[in-house]
């Protein structure tokens, strides 16, 4: 009967933290499967019990929680220890509650109900529903926020959780024999409480730092869309100037071919038609922005020194919204820039291609580096001050489009693809 009970408490320890957990995490294929697995864990930690060695039976229902959530969710390693400390607190916390509780209904002490077989049914059953109950009511609490905790979240977390098991722990032993354990009700009342709180904390924390970080590329975003108009707006300034010195210009003009001097009004035409070429653009789409971006970027690259050799068809991206244009193909360009910028001068040239491949548009950007930091698959910017969220922003925005953004490097090229399904 006794493993019966214990079988059916980790049953109810595992079934409770999963229930809890799956509205946070995404479930793994083969879930069936690896539910059978958990099933023969919980059997076999119910044995484990009857060995009478508390340490062993604690750190073996961690690691059933633990390895239960890696096998049936994906799920960051970080955020699955909160979410099993979590439970397992509840499920500790449920097993002395179910003695205490009975203790202080019958009041007797605490060793004398559990040396009583004729309510040893009462107590399993009475654990089992407020495993139930207390990770019900800790996932309520926290349910809908996004978490995404740091190290030391989880670290302080954790031991805070080893401290309110061992003091629980050492003043059950401490009163057992005399006392039915009310204090410890409260005591237990207050750790969980506790716990609740700081979780839900550290999830409002998580939302406020993403927030943050959703700001920092709220604000790239419009840095970009600001050095775009500024673009515009120097070379519609830059018209306006000619425009208005037209007629001056021509009148000079024509008194030099009156006057008969050729070679003086030669040289003052041509130098009329190189700041017309100023105005007009050397790259055109029929995508007016993509149009304007291009232009910018090769400025960008002429002052530099910069050969960028463009393949672009003339495709539809209508598709795009004209920010999120911009956030890509400026980054993307941007990065490329800065990068080839610090190399010799017979090495700068970047390749930057945009295409239509199976009904998907694609775009390739290509160029030679000199150093690059990179931190868990993660390239860093090398930019003092910067914010270093260029490559973060395009993958935002690809992802936006359930598309697919690909960073490669090898010994010579940095390479950015970028594939985005066209939206019919």
């Amino acid at each position: 009967m006794d493993i019966f009970f214990s079988i059916l408490i980790n049953f109810t320890y595992i079934f409770s933290g999963i229930l809890g957990i799956s509205h946070f995490l995404e479930l793994r294929k083969n879930c069936g499967i690896n539910l059978l697995i958990s099933a023969f864990l919980c059997v076999s930690q119910a044995f484990l019990i009857f060995m009478n060695n508390p340490m062993l039976n604690t750190l073996s229902a961690l690691a059933l929680i633990f390895i239960t959530t890696l096998i049936c969710f994906k799920c960051d390693r970080k955020v699955f220890i909160i979410y099993d400390i979590l439970i397992f607190i509840s499920a500790f916390i449920s097993d002395i509650l179910a003695t205490i509780c009975l203790s202080v209904v019958s009041r007797n002490t605490i060793t004398s109900v559990l040396q009583q077989q004729d309510i040893t049914i009462s107590r399993r059953i009475l654990n089992c529903i407020f495993i139930f109950i207390l990770c019900s009511i800790s996932f309520n609490l926290i349910r809908k926020k996004q978490s995404s905790p740091v190290r030391y979240e989880v670290i302080f977390y954790t031991i805070l959780a080893v401290g309110e098991t061992f003091t629980t722990y050492f003043m059950v032993i401490n009163i057992q024999d005399d006392s039915s354990g009310g204090f410890i009700i409260l005591f237990l009342s207050g750790c969980f409480l506790l716990d609740i709180y700081i979780a839900f904390m550290f999830h409002r924390i998580s939302v406020v730092r993403k927030t943050e970080k959703e700001n920092a590329l709220l604000r790239q975003q419009s840095d970009l869309q600001m050095s775009v108009y500024r673009d515009l707006q120097k070379r519609y300034e830059r018209s306006m100037k000619i425009i208005h010195d037209v007629k001056k210009h021509v009148t000079a003009l024509e008194s030099l071919i009156q006057s008969e001097n050729t070679e003086e009004a030669m040289n003052y035409k041509k130098s009329l038609y190189q700041e017309f070429d100023k105005l007009q653009l050397s790259f055109q789409h029929k995508n007016k922005i993509l149009t304007v971006i291009i232009n910018n970027e090769l400025i960008k690259a002429e002052n530099y020194n910069i050969k960028m050799q463009l393949i672009i068809d003339d495709i539809d991206m209508k598709f795009l919204s004209d920010i999120d244009i911009t956030t890509i193909v400026s980054n993307v360009l941007d990065n490329a820039i800065e990068a080839v910028s610090e190399l010799p001068e017979e090495k700068r040239n970047i390749l930057f291609i945009i295409k239509e491949k199976m009904n998907c548009l694609v775009i390739h950007a290509e160029n030679p580096y000199k150093n690059i930091e990179q931190s868990k698959n993660r390239f860093l910017s090398t930019k003092n001050g910067h914010l270093g969220i260029g490559l973060k922003n395009i993958e935002s925005v690809v992802n936006k489009y359930n598309g697919i953004f690909s960073v490669d490097i090898s010994d010579e090229n940095f390479v950015n693809l970028i594939t985005i399904p066209y939206k019919k």
